[in-house]
């Protein structure tokens, strides 16, 4: 019997030994995996943080009475990575097909397209783009869940669109991609360039209408689940501004109107209009044609007509010039809203090889009925009246006609508009009695 107790306690001693010992290894083998061979936390699926861009919106762009011109709407696109999409599951699928024929049923899309961009060799592709149902959206994010479609990722973007199509287009301008206007150093670079203003208002304004992306750091586990995490920060997506144009909608429709008229009873190569206030210099209407066939240049010929022509379009001012010059004239006093002028019936040879000419031949007329009748010979003759006969060519006494013109801003960019171009004043050295002081004389 005593053997009996005895086995039986070396036994039990044994088992207890051996269970110390079993329970001893498992803590160093726990130790090792937990402490010694820990991966760090941001390694690890159940504790990864993904930074995600939140896309601010770009500020509108819009009239004297609130009405759109230019706006932002939100889509979406789907994105992947083709190493993992196209990995089979099984010996006979075929991943790039499986894939295209969910994402169509779920998009609308077509499967072959998406087929083909799977199979193109990049390691990252758009799939599907311009997606704006919030509930295609929610329930592509429920397809991302799933082990087979965990590679798809859904990004927000803004897509740029314009209301009244090509209306005021050369004014409004457009948007599109280019190169990151910071320096690598700046936190703000981006390598893959930036979506910002080209032309028109878009860029003229592009500090006030850009808007600021925010920063949402997520903590997800393996199986791409958000976990609440109160510690990590965010940055909130700040929208752009708007824009608000001095142009009043109603005296723009009467001006394209006016314009159309005056187009198909004169049949000009080209042809503006601008309306302005002149209490205080807003510009109320502005039109213009040929007008753009689209908001955004379609081809080399329509980027022709994409040109404002108020501002990068070079021409004689004609007629309209009349009055500032007559204004010098009386200034300096060398004559009088009363004083004549013989117009010589409309054909005036004032050297030889030139002959000015008017539209509406004239007798003698006072300086206003000039200015009335639009008369190119008694402007001429007025000009001239402030030299005397016989002015050489590049003489200074031609300096003050000039100046004055600069004066009146004729030789400055008037606008904050992109690409303005400068008017062009004849140099001193080539002013002279007969050709350029003449022609100035009438615009």
């Amino acid at each position: 019997m005593r053997t009996m107790l005895r086995r039986a306690r070396y036994r039990a001693v044994f088992l207890l030994v051996f269970a110390v010992f079993l329970l001893g290894a498992v803590e160093v083998r726990l130790f090792v995996l937990q402490v010694l061979r820990a991966r760090p936390p941001e390694r690890s699926p159940m504790y990864r943080i993904e930074d995600h861009v939140e896309r601010g919106q770009r500020g509108d762009i819009v009239d004297r009475r609130g009405g759109l011109l230019a706006s932002s709407r939100r889509t979406w696109e789907v994105w992947g990575y083709t190493s993992e999409l196209l990995r089979k599951r099984t010996a006979d699928e075929d991943p790039a097909r499986v894939v295209a024929l969910e994402l169509a049923r779920i998009t609308g899309a077509d499967p072959g397209g998406i087929e083909k961009t799977l199979n193109g060799g990049k390691k990252w592709v758009r799939l599907v783009e311009g997606i704006r149902n919030p509930a295609v959206v929610a329930e592509l994010r429920e397809l991302t869940l799933l082990p087979r479609f965990r590679p798809l990722t859904i990004e927000e973007r803004f897509e740029r669109v314009y209301p009244r199509d090509a209306f005021l287009a050369p004014l409004v301008g457009w948007v599109g991609w280019q190169p990151s206007a910071y320096p690598e150093d700046d936190e703000r670079y981006d390598a893959d360039g930036e979506f910002r203003g080209i032309f028109g208002i878009e860029l003229a304004c592009e500090r006030a209408l850009a808007p600021a992306d925010g920063r949402r750091p997520v903590r997800r586990d393996g199986r791409r689940r958000d976990m609440v995490d109160p510690s990590l920060e965010e940055t909130a997506a700040r929208t752009g501004r708007a824009v608000e144009l001095t142009v009043e909608p109603l005296a723009q429709d009467v001006v394209e109107e006016a314009l159309d008229a005056a187009l198909a009873e004169f049949r000009p190569l080209w042809a503006q209009a601008i309306v302005i206030d002149p209490r205080d210099g807003e510009v109320k209407a502005l039109a213009q044609r040929p007008t753009p066939g689209s908001p955004r240049p379609r081809d080399a010929e329509d980027a022709k007509n994409h040109k404002l022509y108020a501002t990068q379009v070079l021409y004689p001012p004609g007629s309209s010039f009349k009055p500032f010059m007559l204004g010098l004239v009386l200034e300096r006093g060398a004559a009088t809203p009363e004083t004549t002028v013989d117009c010589d019936n409309g054909s005036y040879p004032i050297c030889k090889g030139r002959v000015i000419h008017d539209v509406h031949p004239k007798g003698v007329l006072s300086a206003t009925d000039v200015l009335v009748h639009s008369s190119n010979i008694g402007m001429t003759k007025l000009v001239r009246s402030l030299f005397v006969p016989g002015t050489k060519k590049g003489d200074p006494a031609f300096q003050p006609i000039l100046d004055h013109i600069k004066r009146l801003g004729f030789k400055t960019r008037i606008s904050s508009l992109p690409y303005e171009e400068d008017g062009l004043l004849p140099r001193l050295r080539d002013m002279d009695l007969n050709w350029s002081l003449a022609s100035l004389s009438y615009g």
